[in-house]
């Protein structure tokens, strides 16, 4: 547990009997942490929309929870931990359980699944146990509430720049939005694609291992310029 205060720190720090050395790590991962924390809000008047935020993955039971915010959209409490501003969050949320609640009716309404499973599945049997599988997954589906950011941090976007506050459980995210994601997600892709072009460019320099001209080779393997030189070089065993 993390606390910014000095007298916080010394409380914790006896209560656990942790080592001067320890003591003198944590005082340093808090006064960086302080340090890292946006000290004011930055004028932000408009609700945060979901294309500023990350959720948790689709088909599992965190759908619906909000792991980042914009960090204009917090202030810092007195442990340096994210404090969301519930009247531009709360339209978010509640635009969350407005889903949430049309997707659990869904998913718990025996009629409709039944309807839903008649035309893929003839066997009854196998569309009750579908049934109950699906309702099953929706009541473990986590209900959209107001974000806790309790020992959560700061970071600043990996593709955009802009400082976001993540949840402790969020630590290893590295963009402050869906959409930054996918467009980081699109960036290394291209930086493999160009890696392994120029790697292939490298590797199709070559020269001919009979007759020593050099080629451009039509892929990595190719060892000779010619059918002449390949067929040469077979025939004296090389």
């Amino acid at each position: 547990m993390s606390y910014i205060t000095t007298e916080g720190v010394t409380r914790t720090m006896r209560t656990h009997r942790m080592t001067p050395a320890r003591q003198a790590r944590m005082r340093a991962e808090l006064q960086a942490k302080l340090a890292a924390a946006p000290s004011t809000t930055r004028g932000r008047n408009r609700p945060v929309e979901r294309d500023e935020v990350v959720l948790g993955k689709d088909r599992t039971k965190t759908r619906y929870v909000i792991l980042t915010l914009p960090a204009d959209a917090c202030t810092t409490n007195e442990y340096g931990d994210p404090v969301p501003i519930e009247a531009l969050v709360e339209p978010l949320v509640e635009e969350l359980r407005r889903e949430y609640k049309e997707f659990y009716d869904r998913e718990t309404d025996g009629a409709a699944l039944y309807n839903d499973l008649e035309a893929k599945h003839r066997d009854p049997e196998s569309r009750y146990i579908l049934m109950e599988m699906r309702a099953r997954a929706a009541k473990e589906v986590i209900e959209p509430s107001m974000p806790i950011f309790f020992d959560g941090s700061y970071r600043d976007c990996r593709h955009c720049g802009k400082t976001f506050a993540h949840v402790a459980e969020a630590s290893r995210l590295r963009y402050c939005s869906e959409e930054c994601a996918e467009a980081g997600k699109a960036d290394r892709t291209r930086e493999w694609v160009e890696r392994r072009t120029a790697a292939r460019g490298n590797a199709r320099a070559q020269r001919c291992l009979w007759c020593g001209e050099g080629m451009e080779a039509s892929r990595a393997s190719k060892r000779y310029c010619s059918g002449r030189c390949r067929v040469a070089a077979h025939r004296e065993g090389k």
